[in-house]
Order: C-alpha cells, then sequence, then structure tokens
C-alpha cells in the first residue's frame, strides 16, 4: 500500500474534559493508519470502552482524514473508597480516577460522606439540577448534619463561601452568581430552601 493510503489527519470534537490526543490514543489509529482498512465501528468500540465516554461517533472524511466526535459523561464529582479514587458521574456509575483523568480532577469537587447507596443516588440527582458551569465552581461537597436535616449538603464553593442545602433543593444553586453579587457581607453562609 502506497503512503497516500494513509491517515492524513485525525480530528476530535465534543471532549471537554479528556485530551484529543488521549481518545486519538484510544481510537488506535495514527497517520501510520491505513485510511481504507480502518472500519468506524471498530474505532467506535475501542473509545466507548472508556468509560468516561458515552457515545462516539466515527466519521470518514475526504482526503483520507478521521474525525472522531464524542460525548462524554458528566463527572459530578471525585471521592475515595479506602485508598482508591473515583469520579462518580451523572448516571451513578463511577471509575477509577487514573492518570488519563487528571485534567477533570480540577474542574469537579471534592465529595465526603454519601456513602450508603441511597444516600449516592439522592446526592447523584441532587447534583444534576445544578449546571455543570456551577458544579465547576464547587471545591468540595460533603454530607452534613443540620438540626433539621442530618443528610444536609454542605457545598463550599471555590471562592470560600458555604452554601447548605437538602437533597430536593439544589436548583437554586444554579443562580449562585446573582445571589453572591448581592451578598455585603461575604462572612454568611447561604441556605438553599423549598419555594413556593
Amino acid at each position: 500500500l502506497s503512503p497516500a493510503s494513509r491517515v492524513r489527519a485525525i480530528s476530535v470534537s465534543g471532549n471537554k474534559y479528556l485530551e484529543s490526543k488521549y481518545i486519538e490514543s484510544l481510537a488506535g489509529i495514527s497517520s501510520d493508519s491505513r485510511y481504507y482498512l480502518t472500519f468506524p465501528f471498530t474505532v467506535e468500540k475501542r473509545i466507548k470502552a472508556d468509560p468516561m465516554i458515552d457515545s462516539v461517533n466515527i466519521k470518514m472524511m475526504d482526503s483520507n482524514a478521521i474525525h472522531i466526535s464524542v460525548t462524554e459523561k458528566r463527572p459530578l464529582g471525585y471521592r475515595y473508597s479506602g485508598d482508591v479514587a473515583y469520579i462518580l458521574f451523572d448516571d451513578e456509575t463511577q471509575t477509577e480516577l487514573t492518570s488519563n483523568y487528571m485534567p477533570v480532577v480540577s474542574r469537579i469537587p471534592y465529595i465526603t460522606g454519601f456513602e450508603e447507596e441511597e444516600q449516592t443516588h439522592l446526592l447523584v440527582n441532587a447534583l444534576k439540577a445544578i449546571d455543570q458551569m456551577i458544579i465547576e465552581d464547587v471545591a468540595e461537597i460533603h454530607q452534613y448534619a443540620l438540626k433539621y436535616d442530618d443528610e444536609a449538603i454542605q457545598f463550599q464553593m471555590r471562592d470560600g463561601t458555604y452554601v447548605f442545602s437538602g437533597y430536593f433543593y439544589t436548583k437554586p444553586l444554579n443562580e449562585y452568581y446573582r445571589m453572591i453579587s448581592q451578598v455585603e457581607n461575604k462572612d454568611y453562609c447561604l441556605y438553599t430552601v423549598e419555594s413556593g
């Protein structure tokens, strides 16, 4: 086969957390690969095997180019089980935190508590109501006991603000920037409550 039959370009889109080079490595294709011997189904299957990938689409383009379009799972935070760190996703799955996922860690909060299956389920549902932009501005999430709620959620924001919420009242956090801009004394905590 001639050099003209090689892959000339690989492009990756849709990745927010994983590096393009990592996704290319998952695909198992490079400029040394033969374009006409690259089968989209096989490449998709290799990439989809990664626990952070929700879906993938391969397009064979003109001029021997290949475009990889991915949708990543939504990471909500990371936590430890023993000495092993795991990323928790919005579908309630989790995967071990490896060096390939280090770019993700700086953009998601550290989670403590919520160790029982039902607590994790409730936490995931609570976090799914919060925009990802806000999740990425949370440094830590802790299970916290209040007088009226022994399973409250304590959000420590990256700006140092503390926000307390119940499992079912997290949606107001989507207004965090507006709320915090109206607070004059930054030494106070914010509480989300049911409105209605």
